[in-house]
């Protein structure tokens, strides 16, 4: 253990491929087992590895000296062409290491990307009680724990997702405790939980970047997810090591990604006083009819690359007003809960005041939610201005009317 501390100690801050590496403390469970244990890093070589056989060879020895942590790995091979190019493959004996592995190197910042560990293989999770459990993290916001009806849609978003990977034996939203905001599933055939953790590891939802990974329901082949913040030593005290934040598919620099982690402010998730609704019951299905129609029709476009087609909507405060200064914009749906704050008060009143100078109809019956379902969208979206309503002109020609009669 003496050793192990030092060895925490002195990797702690060192810098490997332009990123500081933090190191912690991994209690190894003794169990052993027949069976060999493969750990994948994908995401990890850079172009220079590919063309400095002494580089690759570097990197090779770096990783493996952090794999030390977890235990001695048996083998440690690295793809560099083929369709595993990219890949380096560590091989334990047993799987506490092998999980250990996972947790130490999923998530963890490497020549400026995001390394995704995982096992090639859970067959040890053979009985009931070590069933696989895909976990996943980063999938809640303030508004599902505040707003039970926001929570109850995302969890059917949710399970509506996931089936689509294998039957669904157990599913559960933690809102409580430790585990607040983890989402478990099991399914019935045990081999999905891999294929659907590869697949939603990374995925964009609702404008956050999801976590999954794979644990065992035996405590002692955890294993912990890269969203969860890591501990490292520094002056002999256990921190918290922050997460990494994303641009699309690019790690956001810490510098900017500490701006980004201040607190939102708080939004009820109410209608304010600037949305005035249409009441009439028939104006909630007419706008989902129009929006989603509309989304389909330009999504066709893009797909088949065609230029020639005019576009439908666009999305965003800037884009819609820069739509209407443009005299583009027919009809603007926007969310009757849009957060209170100085900068986006003064768009949101900018895009009003230039809607009533050109006589353009604003809906305030969606909230930001609902207007990203009704777009086929998991995020919320504030604002839609609709340019071109071929398509869908009948549900735009009623809900233009319901507009002029009130």
């Amino acid at each position: 253990m003496e050793h192990t501390n030092v060895a925490a100690a002195k990797l702690n801050g060192s810098i490997l491929g332009g990123a500081k590496i933090y190191a912690r403390i991994e209690k190894i469970s003794e169990r052993n087992s027949e069976r060999l244990y493969t750990v994948h890093l994908d995401n990890i070589l850079c172009e220079d590895d590919y063309e400095d056989e002494d580089c690759l060879e570097a990197t090779k020895e770096d990783i493996k000296v952090l794999a030390m942590d977890c235990g001695s790995p048996l083998k440690v091979d690295v793809h560099v062409d083929g369709k595993d190019k990219g890949r380096m493959s560590i091989s334990y004996s047993t799987k506490e290491c092998a999980c250990c592995a996972v947790s130490k190197f999923n998530g963890m910042i490497i020549g400026g990307k995001s390394v995704q560990a995982w096992m090639e293989s859970i067959s040890t999770c053979s009985d009931d009680d070590s069933a696989p459990l895909l976990e996943l993290r980063n999938v809640l916001n303030d508004e599902d724990y505040e707003d039970e009806e926001c929570l109850q849609e995302t969890k059917e978003d949710l399970f509506s997702m996931i089936q689509h990977y294998g039957e669904i034996k157990h599913f559960h939203v933690e809102t409580t405790g430790r585990n607040r905001g983890v989402v478990t599933v099991a399914f019935v055939d045990s081999n999905r939980a891999l294929q659907a953790c590869e697949k939603l590891n990374g995925t964009v939802v609702g404008g956050a970047r999801i976590s999954a990974n794979i644990s065992c329901r035996d405590d002692s082949s955890s294993i912990s997810s890269p969203s969860k913040p890591k501990e490292m030593i520094s002056n002999n005290q256990t921190v918290l090591a922050p997460e990494p934040m994303y641009s699309g598919d690019k790690v956001i620099p810490e510098q900017y990604a500490e701006c980004k982690r201040v607190p939102k402010i708080p939004n009820p998730g109410v209608p304010r006083e600037y949305a005035k609704r249409i009441d009439d019951s028939s104006v909630i299905p007419l706008l989902f009819d129009m929006l989603g129609e509309l989304m389909r029709l330009q999504i066709r476009a893009k797909e088949n690359n065609n230029k020639k087609a005019k576009r439908r909507m666009v999305l965003g405060l800037r884009e819609v007003a820069r739509g209407i200064r443009a005299n583009k914009i027919k009809m603007v749906i926007m969310a009757n809960n849009l957060d209170q704050y100085g900068a986006l008060d003064v768009k949101l009143q900018e895009i009003l005041n230039a809607a009533n100078e050109h006589d353009i109809p604003v809906l305030f019956d969606l909230n930001k939610r609902k207007i990203g379902k009704a777009l086929g969208k998991t995020l919320k979206v504030s604002v839609v201005g609709i340019e071109n309503a071929d398509g869908a002109y009948e549900p735009f020609k009623k809900l233009k009317r319901l507009y002029e009669t009130t």
